[in-house]
Protein backbone atom coordinates (compact mmCIF):
# COMPACT_ATOMS: atom_id res chain seq x y z
CA UNK A 1 0.00 0.00 0.00
CA UNK A 2 1.52 3.44 -0.89
CA UNK A 3 1.32 6.24 1.59
CA UNK A 4 1.47 9.47 0.58
CA UNK A 5 4.12 11.85 1.64
CA UNK A 6 2.49 14.78 4.34
CA UNK A 7 2.87 17.96 1.86
CA UNK A 8 0.78 15.90 -0.64
CA UNK A 9 -1.71 14.47 1.80
CA UNK A 10 -2.08 18.33 3.04
CA UNK A 11 -2.77 19.48 -0.57
CA UNK A 12 -4.82 17.13 -1.43
CA UNK A 13 -7.23 18.24 1.47
CA UNK A 14 -6.54 22.01 1.17
CA UNK A 15 -8.34 20.99 -2.94
CA UNK A 16 -11.56 19.32 -0.98
CA UNK A 17 -11.76 22.02 1.69
CA UNK A 18 -11.44 24.55 -1.34
CA UNK A 19 -14.41 22.40 -3.79
CA UNK A 20 -16.84 22.59 -0.68
CA UNK A 21 -16.41 26.34 -0.09
CA UNK A 22 -17.05 26.56 -3.85
CA UNK A 23 -20.10 24.55 -3.64
CA UNK A 24 -21.37 26.54 -0.87
CA UNK A 25 -21.10 29.58 -2.62
CA UNK A 26 -22.40 28.50 -5.88
CA UNK A 27 -25.48 26.51 -3.66
CA UNK A 28 -26.04 30.55 -2.35
CA UNK A 29 -26.15 31.95 -5.20
CA UNK A 30 -28.47 29.91 -6.76
CA UNK A 31 -31.06 30.35 -4.08
CA UNK A 32 -30.60 34.32 -4.28
CA UNK A 33 -31.21 34.23 -8.12
CA UNK A 34 -34.68 31.82 -7.30
CA UNK A 35 -35.48 33.97 -4.73
CA UNK A 36 -35.37 37.15 -7.26
CA UNK A 37 -37.20 35.27 -9.65
CA UNK A 38 -39.95 33.87 -7.65
CA UNK A 39 -40.31 37.49 -6.37
CA UNK A 40 -40.63 38.70 -9.77
CA UNK A 41 -42.85 36.09 -10.77
CA UNK A 42 -45.55 37.24 -8.19
CA UNK A 43 -45.08 40.68 -8.34
CA UNK A 44 -46.01 40.13 -11.86
CA UNK A 45 -48.78 38.30 -11.37
CA UNK A 46 -50.07 40.55 -8.38
CA UNK A 47 -50.32 43.56 -10.97
CA UNK A 48 -52.28 41.54 -13.65
CA UNK A 49 -54.78 40.21 -11.62
CA UNK A 50 -55.31 44.11 -10.38
CA UNK A 51 -55.33 44.83 -14.04
CA UNK A 52 -58.00 42.63 -14.57
CA UNK A 53 -60.02 43.28 -11.38
CA UNK A 54 -59.62 47.11 -12.82
CA UNK A 55 -61.26 45.71 -16.29
CA UNK A 56 -63.80 43.33 -14.55
CA UNK A 57 -65.14 46.43 -12.70
CA UNK A 58 -65.40 48.91 -15.39
CA UNK A 59 -66.32 46.73 -18.59
CA UNK A 60 -66.74 49.98 -20.36
CA UNK A 61 -63.21 51.16 -20.53
CA UNK A 62 -61.56 50.96 -23.75
CA UNK A 63 -58.50 49.94 -24.02
CA UNK A 64 -58.12 50.80 -27.42
CA UNK A 65 -58.69 54.61 -27.04
CA UNK A 66 -56.67 55.72 -29.25
CA UNK A 67 -58.49 53.64 -32.49
CA UNK A 68 -61.81 54.69 -30.80
CA UNK A 69 -60.19 58.21 -31.08
CA UNK A 70 -59.37 57.79 -34.58
CA UNK A 71 -62.98 56.56 -35.62
CA UNK A 72 -64.22 59.27 -34.16
CA UNK A 73 -62.29 61.38 -36.02
CA UNK A 74 -63.13 59.91 -39.41
CA UNK A 75 -67.33 59.72 -38.56
CA UNK A 76 -66.69 63.68 -37.49
CA UNK A 77 -64.78 64.33 -40.83
CA UNK A 78 -67.43 62.30 -42.61
CA UNK A 79 -70.33 64.02 -41.26
CA UNK A 80 -72.01 66.53 -43.96
CA UNK A 81 -72.24 70.55 -43.21
CA UNK A 82 -74.65 71.29 -40.17
CA UNK A 83 -76.91 73.60 -42.75
CA UNK A 84 -77.20 70.52 -45.11
CA UNK A 85 -78.59 68.86 -42.16
CA UNK A 86 -80.82 71.69 -40.63
CA UNK A 87 -82.04 71.48 -44.26
CA UNK A 88 -83.34 68.01 -44.10
CA UNK A 89 -84.66 68.20 -40.56
CA UNK A 90 -88.01 65.93 -40.10
CA UNK A 91 -87.91 65.82 -44.34
CA UNK A 92 -88.64 62.59 -46.31
CA UNK A 93 -85.63 60.81 -48.45
CA UNK A 94 -85.59 62.49 -52.07
CA UNK A 95 -87.40 65.78 -51.20
CA UNK A 96 -85.67 68.85 -53.04
CA UNK A 97 -83.44 71.07 -50.35
CA UNK A 98 -81.18 73.77 -50.29
CA UNK A 99 -78.13 75.71 -47.91
CA UNK A 100 -75.95 77.79 -47.16
CA UNK A 101 -72.15 76.48 -47.98
CA UNK A 102 -70.06 79.36 -46.50
CA UNK A 103 -71.99 82.20 -48.93
CA UNK A 104 -73.06 79.60 -51.40
CA UNK A 105 -76.69 78.31 -51.81
CA UNK A 106 -76.06 74.41 -53.07
CA UNK A 107 -79.19 72.61 -54.17
CA UNK A 108 -79.75 69.30 -53.79
CA UNK A 109 -81.97 66.15 -52.57
CA UNK A 110 -82.61 65.01 -49.01
CA UNK A 111 -80.46 61.92 -48.70
CA UNK A 112 -79.50 59.38 -45.74
CA UNK A 113 -76.83 57.79 -47.39
CA UNK A 114 -74.05 58.99 -44.94
CA UNK A 115 -75.83 57.75 -41.99
CA UNK A 116 -77.47 60.77 -41.26
CA UNK A 117 -80.59 62.30 -43.47
CA UNK A 118 -79.01 65.59 -44.99
CA UNK A 119 -79.25 67.75 -48.38
CA UNK A 120 -76.89 66.13 -50.77
CA UNK A 121 -76.17 68.51 -53.67
CA UNK A 122 -76.74 67.64 -57.01
CA UNK A 123 -74.21 66.36 -59.10
CA UNK A 124 -74.63 68.86 -62.15
CA UNK A 125 -76.14 71.61 -60.78
CA UNK A 126 -73.72 74.74 -60.91
CA UNK A 127 -74.07 76.42 -56.57
CA UNK A 128 -74.95 80.21 -56.89
CA UNK A 129 -74.08 82.88 -54.71
CA UNK A 130 -75.84 83.71 -51.35
CA UNK A 131 -76.10 87.03 -52.03
CA UNK A 132 -78.17 86.64 -55.55
CA UNK A 133 -80.95 84.25 -53.41
CA UNK A 134 -81.07 87.14 -50.63
CA UNK A 135 -81.67 89.34 -53.77
CA UNK A 136 -84.64 87.04 -54.36
CA UNK A 137 -85.91 86.99 -51.29
CA UNK A 138 -85.42 83.06 -51.91
CA UNK A 139 -85.53 81.24 -48.75
CA UNK A 140 -83.62 77.29 -48.15
CA UNK A 141 -86.49 75.74 -47.31
CA UNK A 142 -87.44 72.02 -48.65
CA UNK A 143 -90.77 69.90 -49.69
CA UNK A 144 -91.45 66.10 -49.47
CA UNK A 145 -91.96 65.57 -53.32
CA UNK A 146 -89.17 64.14 -55.08
CA UNK A 147 -88.15 60.40 -55.16
CA UNK A 148 -86.55 58.52 -52.61
CA UNK A 149 -84.42 56.45 -54.48
CA UNK A 150 -79.89 56.50 -53.81
CA UNK A 151 -78.89 59.86 -54.82
CA UNK A 152 -75.59 58.15 -56.26
CA UNK A 153 -78.01 56.29 -58.66
CA UNK A 154 -80.61 58.91 -59.56
CA UNK A 155 -77.84 61.20 -60.50
CA UNK A 156 -75.93 58.88 -62.45
CA UNK A 157 -73.15 61.10 -63.62
CA UNK A 158 -73.16 59.33 -67.55
CA UNK A 159 -77.16 60.08 -67.83
CA UNK A 160 -77.51 63.89 -69.23
CA UNK A 161 -80.07 65.66 -69.79
CA UNK A 162 -79.62 69.25 -72.05
CA UNK A 163 -81.23 71.66 -74.53
CA UNK A 164 -81.00 73.60 -77.04
CA UNK A 165 -82.15 76.97 -74.89
CA UNK A 166 -79.44 76.87 -72.61
CA UNK A 167 -76.97 75.41 -70.68
CA UNK A 168 -77.51 74.01 -67.18
CA UNK A 169 -77.03 77.35 -64.63
CA UNK A 170 -78.17 79.45 -67.23
CA UNK A 171 -80.79 81.46 -68.08
CA UNK A 172 -84.25 80.33 -69.60
CA UNK A 173 -85.39 82.43 -73.10
CA UNK A 174 -88.39 84.90 -72.24
CA UNK A 175 -90.01 82.64 -75.43
CA UNK A 176 -90.29 79.54 -73.19
CA UNK A 177 -92.34 81.57 -70.53
CA UNK A 178 -95.37 83.94 -70.07
CA UNK A 179 -94.17 87.28 -71.16
CA UNK A 180 -93.30 85.13 -73.94
CA UNK A 181 -95.16 82.49 -76.60
CA UNK A 182 -95.04 80.06 -73.88
CA UNK A 183 -93.55 77.21 -75.81
CA UNK A 184 -92.10 74.19 -73.78
CA UNK A 185 -88.61 74.02 -74.93
CA UNK A 186 -86.60 71.41 -76.66
CA UNK A 187 -85.16 68.68 -74.83
CA UNK A 188 -82.43 65.40 -75.36
CA UNK A 189 -80.89 63.10 -73.33
CA UNK A 190 -78.09 60.82 -73.63
CA UNK A 191 -76.63 57.68 -71.78
CA UNK A 192 -80.37 56.40 -69.99
CA UNK A 193 -79.49 53.44 -67.89
CA UNK A 194 -80.26 50.11 -68.94
CA UNK A 195 -83.81 48.38 -68.58
CA UNK A 196 -85.23 51.96 -69.17
CA UNK A 197 -88.97 51.05 -69.68
CA UNK A 198 -90.17 54.74 -69.95
CA UNK A 199 -89.11 58.47 -69.03
CA UNK A 200 -91.18 61.26 -67.44
CA UNK A 201 -90.62 64.62 -67.37
CA UNK A 202 -91.22 67.35 -64.64
CA UNK A 203 -90.10 70.88 -64.15
CA UNK A 204 -90.58 72.88 -61.17
CA UNK A 205 -89.40 75.49 -58.97
CA UNK A 206 -89.53 76.67 -55.26
CA UNK A 207 -90.92 79.89 -54.81
CA UNK A 208 -90.58 81.88 -51.67
CA UNK A 209 -93.34 80.02 -49.49
CA UNK A 210 -90.84 76.74 -49.72
CA UNK A 211 -92.58 74.76 -51.37
CA UNK A 212 -92.85 73.27 -54.79
CA UNK A 213 -94.59 74.09 -57.78
CA UNK A 214 -94.77 72.29 -60.82
CA UNK A 215 -95.19 73.92 -64.07
CA UNK A 216 -94.57 70.90 -66.60
CA UNK A 217 -95.68 67.17 -66.00
CA UNK A 218 -95.43 64.77 -68.52
CA UNK A 219 -95.17 60.99 -68.17
CA UNK A 220 -95.68 57.59 -70.22
CA UNK A 221 -92.85 58.62 -72.81
CA UNK A 222 -91.48 55.61 -74.40
CA UNK A 223 -88.45 53.73 -74.06
CA UNK A 224 -87.44 54.43 -77.62
CA UNK A 225 -87.51 58.05 -77.03
CA UNK A 226 -84.45 59.94 -76.67
CA UNK A 227 -85.49 64.13 -76.86
CA UNK A 228 -88.88 65.78 -76.92
CA UNK A 229 -89.16 68.66 -79.66
CA UNK A 230 -90.11 72.35 -78.94
CA UNK A 231 -93.89 72.69 -77.71
CA UNK A 232 -94.02 68.92 -78.18
CA UNK A 233 -96.93 67.13 -78.81
CA UNK A 234 -98.80 63.62 -79.06
CA UNK A 235 -95.90 62.17 -76.95
CA UNK A 236 -96.96 60.81 -73.57
CA UNK A 237 -99.01 62.13 -70.96
CA UNK A 238 -99.78 65.66 -69.27
CA UNK A 239 -100.69 65.61 -65.70
CA UNK A 240 -101.86 68.15 -63.45
CA UNK A 241 -99.72 71.35 -63.03
CA UNK A 242 -99.78 73.59 -59.92
CA UNK A 243 -101.41 76.25 -62.08
CA UNK A 244 -104.21 77.44 -63.97
CA UNK A 245 -106.67 75.34 -62.55
CA UNK A 246 -104.22 72.21 -62.46
CA UNK A 247 -104.46 72.43 -66.42
CA UNK A 248 -103.31 69.68 -68.29
CA UNK A 249 -100.45 71.50 -70.31
CA UNK A 250 -96.78 72.79 -70.46
CA UNK A 251 -97.54 75.43 -67.94
CA UNK A 252 -94.74 78.45 -68.56
CA UNK A 253 -92.72 80.46 -66.15
CA UNK A 254 -95.27 82.94 -64.62
CA UNK A 255 -93.35 83.72 -61.39
CA UNK A 256 -95.60 87.03 -59.30
CA UNK A 257 -93.16 89.82 -59.06
CA UNK A 258 -89.27 90.94 -59.83
CA UNK A 259 -86.63 88.78 -59.13
CA UNK A 260 -84.55 85.67 -61.29
CA UNK A 261 -86.19 82.32 -60.43
CA UNK A 262 -85.13 79.22 -61.05
CA UNK A 263 -86.91 76.68 -62.90
CA UNK A 264 -85.72 73.07 -63.15
CA UNK A 265 -86.34 69.98 -65.93
CA UNK A 266 -85.76 66.28 -64.96
CA UNK A 267 -85.71 63.29 -66.46
CA UNK A 268 -86.78 60.51 -65.21
CA UNK A 269 -85.88 57.08 -66.57
CA UNK A 270 -88.40 54.50 -64.99
CA UNK A 271 -87.84 50.64 -64.83
CA UNK A 272 -91.56 50.09 -65.00
CA UNK A 273 -94.81 52.28 -65.70
CA UNK A 274 -96.08 53.65 -62.55
CA UNK A 275 -98.95 53.21 -60.69
CA UNK A 276 -101.39 56.11 -61.02
CA UNK A 277 -104.84 57.25 -60.76
CA UNK A 278 -106.48 56.59 -63.99
CA UNK A 279 -107.21 60.73 -64.31
CA UNK A 280 -104.53 62.26 -65.59
CA UNK A 281 -106.27 65.43 -63.74
CA UNK A 282 -105.69 63.84 -60.58
CA UNK A 283 -101.59 63.34 -61.46
CA UNK A 284 -99.95 65.96 -59.62
CA UNK A 285 -96.78 66.94 -59.08
CA UNK A 286 -96.69 65.18 -55.25
CA UNK A 287 -98.37 62.78 -56.84
CA UNK A 288 -96.72 61.06 -59.21
CA UNK A 289 -93.36 61.63 -57.83
CA UNK A 290 -94.49 59.28 -54.82
CA UNK A 291 -95.43 56.83 -57.08
CA UNK A 292 -92.06 56.58 -58.93
CA UNK A 293 -90.22 56.19 -55.65
CA UNK A 294 -89.05 52.51 -56.14
CA UNK A 295 -89.08 52.61 -59.58
CA UNK A 296 -86.56 55.19 -60.63
CA UNK A 297 -83.30 53.92 -62.71
CA UNK A 298 -82.33 57.26 -62.67
CA UNK A 299 -82.57 61.02 -63.17
CA UNK A 300 -80.70 64.20 -64.49
CA UNK A 301 -81.82 67.72 -64.14
CA UNK A 302 -80.78 71.34 -66.36
CA UNK A 303 -81.42 74.31 -64.20
CA UNK A 304 -82.18 77.12 -66.15
CA UNK A 305 -82.79 80.99 -64.76
CA UNK A 306 -85.58 83.77 -65.90
CA UNK A 307 -86.10 86.96 -63.85
CA UNK A 308 -89.28 88.95 -64.83
CA UNK A 309 -88.96 92.65 -65.39
CA UNK A 310 -91.10 95.03 -62.98
CA UNK A 311 -94.33 95.92 -64.05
Amino acid sequence: MNILPEEKQEVLLNSTEMTKKQKAILIFLALIFFGVSAATYWDLNIRNSSTNLNLNSNPNLNLNSSTATTATDKASRDLPPTAAITACENKETGTVCEFDDKGTVVQGQCDNKPGVMACSPNRNDQPRNNESAVKENKEIKTDPTYTSQNQETKNNSNFKLTSDVGLDGGSLPQEYTCDGAGNSPALSWTNAPAGTKEYAVLMSTIPVDGKTKWNWILYKIPANSSSLKKNTVGVGTLGSGSDEGGALKYQPPCSQGPGSKTYTFTIYALSASPALPNDPQQVTGEVFTKAISSITLGSASLSLSYARSEK
